[in-house]
This record gives C-alpha cells, sequence and structure tokens, in this order.
C-alpha cells in the first residue's frame, strides 16, 4: 500500500480520458465532460431511472439531472 498516494489532478483525468476515448474511437478523443454527459445520456435512455441518474452522477437537484432526459431539447 502507498501510504503517499495523492488524487489525481484535473489535467491528469483529462489526458486519460482523450488517451483511451482515442484508442478506442478510431484516433477521437473525448473530454471528461463529455464522457459523463454520454455516460447520463445513455444510463437515462436505459433506465429511465432519475433518481438513479443522480446517483451516479451526484445530482442534488431533479432538475438538474432531467437535463439528460431530453439532451438535444
Amino acid at each position: 500500500m502507498n501510504d503517499g498516494a495523492t488524487p489525481l489532478s484535473n489535467r491528469a483525468i483529462e489526458a486519460l480520458v482523450k488517451k483511451y476515448t482515442k484508442a478506442f474511437k478510431s484516433n477521437k478523443s473525448m473530454s471528461p465532460h463529455k464522457l459523463r454527459h454520454t455516460y447520463g445520456t445513455n444510463l437515462m435512455e436505459q433506465s429511465g431511472d432519475i433518481h438513479l441518474l443522480m446517483t451516479q452522477l451526484g445530482h442534488t437537484s431533479t432538475t438538474t439531472a432531467a437535463l439528460y432526459t431530453n439532451p438535444e431539447g
């Protein structure tokens, strides 16, 4: 166990997301924001459960979570 472990920085997370999405999406990278939004939209389409979405994305408002029910509207 590494007692000196520190959380990843925002830049490090962004670099990892871009690196791995580029590797799997035909050389097109994705930002962490886009990845999160895609996940939220897909979760709502598949489950229709706004409370599950709120839990998964850390939302406290159904108004915010409802943005994923109609992402293009």
